[in-house]
């Protein structure tokens, strides 16, 4: 009796493993393409906010002497670059994640 309640809490402790390959997935491809067409316009999009905070600080604090104009386009500046590296990073952080938490 022992041994089969021994047995029978190893099988319920025991945490179930997966492996997130994505050979076997189907439409992998198709979500790739997502993925990277998203990508693409969300750096886009980062470079024109940057080309626009850049604008914005140039009129606001040179043109207009508009102290907080200025302040706006570098905080618009900054919150692009803030953007385009968490874009950039975002596939290496979930990677980290995922194996920090295969660990626990």
């Amino acid at each position: 009796m022992s041994h089969t309640l021994h047995s029978l809490a190893g099988a319920v402790l025991a945490a179930p493993g997966y492996n997130p390959a994505g050979s076997t997935a189907p439409g992998k491809a198709v979500v790739q393409d997502l993925l990277n067409t998203v990508a693409f316009y969300c750096s886009v999009l980062a470079l024109c906010a940057f080309a626009l905070g850049a604008a914005t600080w140039a009129i606001g604090g040179r043109v207009v002497h508009s102290s907080s104009g200025a302040a706006m386009g570098k905080m618009t500046m900054l919150a692009a670059v803030g953007g385009a590296i968490l874009l950039g990073a975002g596939p290496a952080i979930i990677a980290w994640a995922m194996s920090l938490g295969g660990r626990a």
